[in-house]
């Protein structure tokens, strides 16, 4: 099971584990993101984002995140990985286990918390070449051609500036390519299609990076692996009350 650790970054943040790695010996960071909550979605109880495009609060993301966390923490125990960190976002009231049989929760998908997370594992990352960073996100996205976003909490929740609270997957990719850690994994268990009043703005607004990028930083280096949820233009599946199909399909390799 997973310790829960303290760590100051300005803000409260839930990460579950962090180990002291030996410095040059590589280690694997996870950073986990579950969103169930959109105030300003249908179902929510804000002010309903009038280009939501039939988007809503979501259950399946958030009963996701426990057992995600504890099959990735097994199978990097069982690889003999050096498990440095794992850091969890996650809407609602889901909890976690952790070493002393507590349950503990985690903190909201904002895009200030997801900012600061986003920051640690690239911290952690750059001890070494040979480290592993693991993003994991589930819930709301959208995309059109190469324009792809994801959604945090307070998605919709300015009408006039629809992806302020997004995050533009392109730049964060790119922004991850000046990390010295050269093994990143991406798992994005999101939709990948555009509401018909999307495929404009996405051109304009692109969201939040997270990351800045730096041109051309470790450009062919870096080796980025990605797993999608849905090609281009398709839905991610979604069951209510559940597990999402992906999370389930990921732990069964694991397993």
């Amino acid at each position: 099971m997973l310790r829960l650790a303290t760590h100051t970054w300005g803000l409260s943040m839930t990460l579950l584990l962090d180990r002291t790695v030996p410095a040059g010996i590589p280690s694997v960071h996870v950073l986990i993101v579950a969103v169930g909550k959109h105030q300003n979605l249908i179902g929510g109880t804000g002010t309903l984002f009038l280009k939501q495009g039939r988007m809503g609060e979501l259950t399946s993301p958030p009963n996701s995140a426990p057992l995600l966390v504890d099959s990735l923490c097994k199978e990097l125990i069982a690889s003999d990985a050096q498990l440095g960190s794992i850091d969890v976002l996650c809407s609602g009231d889901q909890q976690f286990l952790n070493d002393d049989r507590e349950l503990v929760s985690a903190d909201p998908v904002t895009l200030e918390n997801l900012r600061r997370s986003a920051e640690r594992p690239y911290d952690f990352g750059k001890h070494t070449p040979d480290d592993t960073l693991v993003f994991c996100f589930s819930g709301h996205g959208v995309s059109s051609g190469d324009d792809y976003l994801l959604s945090t909490e307070g998605f919709g929740a300015h009408q006039l500036d629809s992806f302020s609270d997004a995050v533009d997957v392109g730049a964060f990719i790119d922004g991850m390519r000046t990390c010295r850690a050269l093994n990143q994994r991406f798992l994005f268990d999101a939709c990948r299609t555009a509401p018909v009043d999307y495929l404009l703005e996405l051109r304009a607004f692109r969201g939040v990076p997270l990351i800045s990028g730096a041109q051309h930083a470790n450009l062919g280096v870096t080796r980025q692996v990605f797993l999608w949820a849905g090609g281009p233009g398709l839905p991610a599946h979604r069951r209510i009350g559940a597990t999402t199909s992906f999370a389930d399909a990921l732990i069964a390799t694991l397993m």
